[in-house]
């Protein structure tokens, strides 16, 4: 599910088009759109112009530039909030006005959400079965006046919808609250933990909707085979947690389930809220289960264990919300660093490990969410693994020396893994001196004696220095 497919076609269009341009080096040929969006090029130049006016009315300076080789380009100032912009969108969907009704009211009557809404209720019977067709994928539906389906998909849903479509400063408007401030702050000091400010309001937001919920569910009842229980409760950690959230709960007499405290301690795990320690890992069943998965995956990946240790926060985060949640939100962030683009014959295999061991049923949405996290692990690993280079340049303080420096800082500071600085005392791979340098008092494995010229011809002989000794 994308936040797009709440929005109508005119919208899905121009924010097509201002997401093509933000991921763009510069600019992107209106000829590119013409043949990559499936609308009339009349249609296409009406939604180009119907962008620059939203551009313009939401930020004074925001402007959407054609330029003269027939191509588009975006003039955004240094402060330009870009997830407001597209929430400023969402704002007018009706689907996401359905959704942010039937979130705050318990029974939902059409007539009375058409009214709200100023709408038909064919428009509203119309959008709901659109808006089905997209809860598919969290195995939830509308239904007689409300969400119906399990408690846990309705939670993780809701989370996915704010989370990924409130800007910040609505987030902190909506969902501020004094007792869950004061709860937040219990765990911080009896968990031993400290939240950032983002994983403070993810915190906020998740109980949030949680309070909501605890008084719109019918039975409670756990979603959970008896073994995943048997497991969860072994965790000495899940055992902290639940006190804590039973002691609140009773405090401000909110009915109570044990469902509560796994659908929180499954939320932790799967925002990464904790450290993983080595005790931890061993200790918890649930978290070690999850670890060997993550040494499959990680070897499939990368071809070996090295270094694995770093990672695993990072997929046990992934694999935790394809063990135990269906759906997700793509905001369509990372588009480049996809492992099936690069090695897709690695992804499958990944996929052939994650619906034996965590989900038979894995939606596009998710299965793209695994290929930004692979093709990242990827990316970080063989990132790590280049040889850092250090390029001392040994030079003295004359005008001229310091016209030389910034020629060479300006063409080579652009090389991956290559440090360029003023040599001072110590170990550089390669040292660039003229031939009065004193290099006696310079530790380096290799020289490079400087012509004398400020050329690309010079550029190009260092370039090749370079690359010689990351070979």
């Amino acid at each position: 599910m994308k936040l797009t497919d709440l929005m109508d076609k005119h919208q899905q269009v121009q924010l097509a088009i201002f997401h093509k341009i933000l991921i763009s080096k510069h600019s992107v040929s209106i000829k590119t759109l013409e043949n990559e969006m499936d609308v009339s090029f009349p249609t296409l130049q009406k939604e180009i112009r119907a962008l620059q006016s939203a551009l313009s009315l939401f930020q004074p300076g925001a402007e959407l530039i054609r330029l003269e080789d027939d191509s588009l380009t975006l003039e955004l100032g240094n402060q330009f909030p870009v997830k407001k912009f597209i929430y400023s969108y969402l704002e007018q969907a009706l689907d996401y006005q359905i959704l942010c009704f039937i979130f705050q009211n318990k029974e939902v009557s059409i007539t009375k959400m058409a009214m709200h809404l100023q709408v038909s209720e064919a428009s509203i019977f119309r959008r709901l079965k659109s808006i089905n067709e997209l809860l598919n994928e969290y195995d939830i539906q509308f239904r007689n006046k409300k969400i119906v389906g399990e408690e846990k998909q309705i939670r993780v849903f809701f989370y996915h919808f704010f989370e990924t479509s409130l800007p910040f400063e609505v987030l902190q408007k909506q969902f501020k609250n004094s007792t869950i401030r004061h709860l937040i702050q219990v765990m911080e000091k009896q968990l031993h933990l400290k939240f950032t400010n983002q994983r403070y309001w993810q915190l906020a937001l998740w109980l949030g909707i949680m309070q909501k919920r605890l008084d719109y569910r019918g039975e409670q009842r756990l979603y959970f085979e008896k073994k995943t229980i048997q497991l969860i409760e072994q965790d000495t950690f899940y055992q902290e947690l639940k006190n804590i959230l039973a002691r609140y709960l009773s405090r401000f007499a909110f009915p109570w389930s044990e469902e509560e405290a796994v659908f929180f301690y499954l939320f932790f795990l799967s925002e990464g809220f904790v450290l993983l320690t080595d005790t931890w890992l061993e200790d918890s069943p649930i978290v070690s289960e999850l670890v060997n998965v993550n040494q499959q995956i990680y070897e499939t990946i990368v071809g070996t264990t090295d270094d694995l240790e770093s990672f695993q926060a990072f997929l046990l985060e992934r694999h935790i919300k394809l063990a135990y949640f269906k759906g997700w939100i793509d905001t369509q962030e990372n588009d480049l660093l996809l492992l099936s683009d690069q090695y897709p014959e690695k992804m499958s295999t990944c996929m052939t490990i994650v619906e034996s061991s965590l989900s038979k049923k894995v939606s596009d949405s998710q299965w793209h969410m695994l290929d930004q996290a692979y093709g990242l692990v990827l990316d970080v690993y063989q990132r790590r693994q280049q040889k850092e280079l250090y390029v001392g340049v040994a030079l003295d303080n004359s005008l001229q020396s310091e016209e030389i420096y910034q020629f060479l800082h300006q063409h080579l500071a652009g090389i991956p893994n290559v440090t360029i600085k003023r040599a001072k005392k110590r170990e550089y791979s390669l040292l660039v001196a003229s031939e009065f340098t004193d290099i006696t008092q310079f530790s380096f494995q290799e020289l490079f004696l400087l012509s004398g010229q400020l050329s690309m011809f010079e550029i190009n002989r260092l370039k090749n220095a370079i690359q010689q000794l990351l070979d």
